[in-house]
């Protein structure tokens, strides 16, 4: 399988994604820009602190605008509480006309990962919804809701479906409640509604009282239904169960509670619980209105062909999902996420082996029942690539969960690096401790240790020290980007203390390196997780000139 490069480079993943800008940033601008440019340099401080306390990174910036990207939902929204709340308290005592405020979006989802940069519709659902935001103010989707709710659910409230500027859907937002937000006030009725409620208010009024007169005067005479005589089943707090399928041969009788005719038979009405309500509602909005039915039950057929199709229940979507997992399980030198995308839709990322186990994976999951189509973002990553990362998802996985993780600035284009240049590599670690840089051919089956090496012996490293590999210039010249061309995988891992004992080659066989990279990694997890390793990585690519 040719390998296009540039699929390669634009990685799909599940972030978190942060949008802020200022509000009425070009009036301030216009009013006093001196002063507008210094104290939006001291809010970008603050905010800028925040972003790296809270585990996340700047991916673009523009004038008064921030996209950041964090590891999961509670940090951006920890990140984004704190900033509102330090910000308020910097500028909350000016005028208001001359306040510095943020406004704040944040939005869970598969984004598009460009060298630093973010894309992608959830990207752009994160701006939409800093826009609905007051300023000051902080909005989230409901996909971010749902994993902040029980930490801080009471701290955001409802506004509803919002229809956002070129979004096919309309996104479910939440607004943080804070001092500035609690004064949003709630729209009053309409007059001309209020007017139409009172007039049909006075025509029923008007309707009952001639029917009162005519009852009085003799003209109407009323009598209550026919009762039927009670039966031991019509003493039960609730229907019996409908009988198995074919005719009855008499109508079941109806309730206590019930005051129609025993002629008329109506469905029993179900109570939607959680796993049902989303079918109901919709059952509800979409159906016609049906007549009274025949004393007659009708026959299973006929009750079949007028029930209105029900959208799928939280529990088959569930199951739907389940059964995706399921279906992308086994496949060896692979890590597969299958997220939905729409009520049956799949985006299938992650990584394999083969081109082979790829198109598996794709056959598998659109073969499961009620799976729509899929939507195939997996990267063949052939030994030793995909063993590397088998090698650290399983033994130091957990780890690269927490806030800790290294961030790797892959350098040249993008991470494209051509015949003649150097490798310029950016890594700034998380906490002190020692920091381990590997770089790892697919083609020479081959490990390069770039960090400890012959040039950089010492690999102790400082919390948010940036470390540039390929400036030394035994690096320039070690580093020189040629022959065999192809897909290199960057790994970056830190630790509090040290992996290996020895020095090691600087250039080792990967299957060597690995295996014992793997014994160490579980020898540190054995020991309790003190010098657990936590580790980044990311993809180059050599080329020709």
């Amino acid at each position: 399988m040719q390998i296009d490069a540039t699929r390669i480079l634009i990685r799909r993943r599940l972030s978190t994604i942060l949008a802020a800008d200022v509000a009425g940033y070009s009036r301030l601008m216009g009013a006093n820009e001196e002063q507008t440019l210094e104290r939006l340099d001291d809010a970008r401080a603050v905010m800028d602190a925040a972003i790296a306390r809270y585990g996340g990174r700047i991916a673009n910036t523009a004038g008064d605008s921030v996209i950041a990207e964090f590891p999961g939902p509670a940090e951006a929204v920890r990140c984004a509480l704190e900033v509102q709340e330090e910000i308020r308290a910097d500028y909350g005592g000016l005028p208001e006309a001359e306040r510095l405020q943020f406004r704040i979006g944040i939005n869970l989802g598969s984004i598009m990962a460009n060298g630093r940069d973010v894309l992608g519709d959830n990207v752009n659902i994160a701006a939409r919804i800093e826009n609905i935001a007051q300023p000051g103010g902080i909005c989230i989707s409901d996909a971010v809701y749902d994993r902040i709710k029980s930490e801080y659910g009471a701290a955001f409230r409802l506004l509803g479906p919002q229809s956002l500027k070129n979004i096919s859907r309309k996104v479910v937002v939440y607004e943080a409640v804070t001092p500035d937000t609690g004064r949003r006030a709630v729209p009053a009725p309409r007059p001309r509604r209020r007017l139409a409620l009172l007039a049909v208010i006075a025509a029923v009024g008007a309707v009952v009282a001639a029917l009162a007169i005519l009852v009085v005067t003799g003209v109407v005479h009323l009598s209550p239904p026919a009762q039927p005589n009670p039966t031991p089943e019509s003493m039960l707090p609730s229907p019996l169960p409908e009988p198995a399928a074919g005719p009855s041969t008499a109508a079941a009788p109806p309730p206590v509670e019930t005051t129609a005719p025993p002629a008329t038979a109506q469905p029993p009405v179900t109570q939607p619980t959680a796993a049902t309500e989303s079918a109901t509602a919709t059952s509800a909005a979409t159906s016609e209105p049906q007549a009274p039915a025949s004393a007659s039950p009708p026959s299973v057929a006929t009750s079949a062909a007028t029930t209105p199709a029900a959208t799928p229940s939280a529990i088959d979507l569930a199951n739907l999902s389940a059964a995706a997992i399921g279906a992308i399980q086994g496949f060896d030198c692979a890590k597969l996420q299958a997220d939905r995308t729409g009520t049956s839709d799949f985006t299938l990322s992650g990584y394999v082996g083969s081109a082979a186990d790829a198109e598996a994976a794709v056959a598998r999951l659109a073969a499961v029942p009620g799976a729509g189509h899929v939507h195939d973002q997996i990267l063949v990553l052939q030994p030793p690539l995909c063993t590397t990362l088998s090698v650290l998802d399983q033994e130091a996985g957990q780890g690269s969960t927490t806030l800790l993780t290294p961030l790797i600035d892959e350098g040249g284009s993008n991470g494209y690096y051509y015949e003649g240049d150097s490798l310029g590599i950016g890594v700034t670690p998380t906490a002190n401790g020692y920091l381990y840089v590997d770089l790892v051919d697919g083609q020479t089956q081959e490990v390069t240790h770039l960090l400890p090496s012959d040039a950089r012996p010492d690999n102790r490293a400082k919390a948010n020290q940036l470390i540039t590999i390929g400036t030394l210039a035994p690096e320039r010249k070690l580093y020189k980007v040629g022959p065999p061309f192809g897909l290199k995988l960057l790994v970056v891992m830190q630790s509090s203390g040290r992996l290996f004992d020895a020095k090691r080659k600087s250039r080792e066989p990967a299957d060597a390196y690995l295996a014992d990279l793997r014994q160490r990694l579980r020898t540190l997890s054995a020991a309790g997780g003190q010098n657990s390793a936590v580790f980044s990585h990311t993809l180059l690519v050599y080329r020709h000139r």
